[in-house]
């Protein structure tokens, strides 16, 4: 939990907002969701691919790839930090 926590201290505020906004999605959320709830919060479509990509590379975001796109989801540990 420490490391998640320190994780999170790292990230800038549209990212933090953003990824505690993503924790609701229990069953994962598409990119198009993702754009939807950012742009709610008043972050630009241009930002949400970089907050995402930032979110994957620091492992608070995984990714599922499959013959139907990409679904995002955060891993149950991760979520309850959120």
């Amino acid at each position: 939990m420490r490391t998640i926590e320190w994780s999170t201290r790292l990230l800038d505020d549209d990212s933090r907002r953003l990824f505690q906004w993503l924790s609701v999605f229990a069953g994962g959320v598409e990119l198009d969701g993702i754009d939807h709830v950012a742009r709610q919060m008043g972050i630009g479509t241009e930002r949400v691919l970089d907050v995402v990509d930032s979110l994957v590379a620091q492992s608070l975001l995984e990714v599922d790839h499959s013959r139907h796109g990409a679904r995002y989801r955060m891993l149950w540990l991760v979520r309850a930090e959120a």
